[in-house]
């Protein structure tokens, strides 16, 4: 039952998060719409984390990836704490999005230029191998939204 309630928030916050940005591109185009995107992939992964796995982290960065979007200071220590695990996670299980979305939140809202650095490095890595080309886009998006 956790599975299902924290899968179905957090599908319906990836749902209105897409809808909520631009292609293409690191700005909201609704914030209200994307902060209410967030609360729903914030409930969903409170179920999931329960469970654990892969559903876990398929929630835990849909909820890093749009929060990161509205730039919120309240959060900003979890977002980066959450960002390192899916970097973590991401490595572990070769699941480049969970390391692009850890890198990105880093590279937003990490005041460490050592911190900011690798995490420049390691899209820069990722560059290196097979990327989709969606992947790609998103890892040249970061490296040139991110001095």
């Amino acid at each position: 039952e956790k599975e299902f309630k924290g899968r179905l928030f957090s599908n319906l916050g990836y749902v209105i998060g897409e809808l909520s940005m631009q292609p293409d591109s690191l700005s909201p185009v609704d914030r209200d719409r994307l902060s209410e995107a967030v609360g729903h992939c914030q409930l969903g992964y409170e179920y999931l984390k329960e469970v654990g796995g892969a559903p876990e982290f398929m929630a835990l960065n849909n909820l890093v990836y749009y929060a990161t979007s509205l730039n919120d200071a309240s959060k900003i220590d979890f977002l980066l704490t959450q960002a390192h695990r899916l970097i973590d996670a991401g490595q572990q299980h070769n699941a480049v999005n969970l390391i692009l979305t850890g890198c990105r939140a880093i590279l937003q809202l990490s005041p460490d230029p050592e911190e900011r650095r690798e995490a420049r490095r390691k899209i820069i890595s990722l560059l290196q191998g097979p990327l989709s080309e969606k992947q790609e886009s998103e890892a040249r998006l970061y490296l040139e939204s991110f001095p």
